[in-house]
Order: structure tokens, then sequence, then C-alpha cells
């Protein structure tokens, strides 16, 4: 095995949650957004910019031996953030984004969020539910169902994450 077999995409939340609200801070590389909605989905902050490198297809991995050695773009891969309170916190990898949100400037517009819920609710062509309600012990099933979705040209994996 060499170091490129090993070539990935990273993406680290961690959240704690005080009196006063959350502390969120995450750590990114690649192309893998992380993105927090406000109570009622009133407003999106992306908490990462996607490391999508110079080209299409030239995102940044993990086994890049400039993504730790540069200092200063190496203390952008952070973000923090406390917040009153959060609706979701969403990361996913490109698989998802790119055929759900097509360009990375539609991941900072709440509407497209919306249509990202709705789809999730069930308003697509395979007519998957996931049911983002706390105590739904099928929510693993659902989303696993709901990611197995056609979409001619993405081929990349599927990975999302909902904290809600």
């Amino acid at each position: 095995m060499v170091v490129k077999d090993l070539h990935a995409t990273l993406i680290v939340t961690l959240i704690r949650h005080f009196s006063f609200g959350y502390a969120v801070l995450t750590f990114g590389v690649g192309d893998c957004p992380v993105a927090v909605l406000t109570p009622n989905a009133s407003e999106v902050h992306m908490m990462n910019w996607l490391d999508v490198g110079e080209y299409g297809g030239g995102t940044r991995f993990i086994t890049m031996p400039e993504i730790f050695q540069d200092t200063r773009k190496f203390a952008s891969r952070l973000s923090f953030r406390l917040l009153p309170d959060f609706q979701y916190i969403m990361l996913m990898t490109d698989g998802i984004y790119d055929p759900k949100f097509v360009v990375e400037a539609n991941l900072e517009k709440i509407e497209n969020w919306h249509e990202f819920l709705n789809d999730l609710a069930g308003r697509n062509e395979e007519g998957i539910t996931v049911s983002l309600e706390p105590g739904n012990t099928d929510v693993a099933n659902q989303l696993s169902a709901w990611m197995d979705f056609w979409s001619p040209g993405n081929h990349d994996d599927r990975t999302l994450a909902i904290i809600y």
C-alpha cells in the first residue's frame, strides 16, 4: 500500500452544549461542506470552505503534504462558532452536494437548503422520506435508502451526517 491509496477527504465537527447554547468547532480537508441551519431553517451558516483544488477533479486530500505543512492555510481549515441554538448541522461529501446543490455558491442560499429539506421529507423522484424527528429509530435506514438516488454524471461517494 502507498500513501495515495489512502487519499480521502475529511470533515470533523465537535459540538458542546452549554447553558448559553452550543460551541461548534469544525475542521475540513476536501470538498465536504459543513452547514449549520438556524432554528426554523431561517438562515444557513457555512462552517468551512470547500477545498476543491485548482481544476475539476482537483480535490485536496488529507494525504497531501501541503495540507499540514502550510500553517497559514491550515488555520483556515478550522472554524468556530457559538450558537444560541440550531435546527440542523449537516456534513456531507460531494456525492450529495454536487447533485443536490449543483454548484458551491448554492450552498450559501437558504432557499436551496429548504429544497434539500423538502427532498429529505419525501419530495423526490423516489418518494423516499427521511423523518428527522427525535426518537426516529429508523433514521439510519431511511438515510441509506434516500442516498441511493440516481443522478446522471454524479457517481462520487455519498456520505451525509445530520445532527438535529
